[in-house]
């Protein structure tokens, strides 16, 4: 499945944020269209909050096992 377009528009990198700028603070959900093989389906999102990045932070009450996996191997 891939995504085609975003409220009608042919999707591009930059159609997305421009439509999801676009639905902050109005009450109009995001149409995403997918295709599967040679189905078409629309999904709307009711997402209003702009764009988000999420970012990883670690919790410093639980043991660091990222840090033991990455750890370089003594010999």
């Amino acid at each position: 499945m891939k995504i085609v377009a975003v409220n009608g528009r042919a999707w591009t990198s930059e159609v997305l944020p421009e439509e999801v700028k676009a639905a902050q603070g109005s009450d109009k959900p995001v149409g995403i269209t997918a295709q599967q093989s040679d189905l078409l389906k629309t999904f709307q999102v009711n997402y209003h909050e702009g764009e988000r990045y999420p970012h990883l932070e670690r919790d410093s009450s639980k043991p660091d096992l990222l840090g033991e996996i990455l750890a370089p191997k003594v010999r």
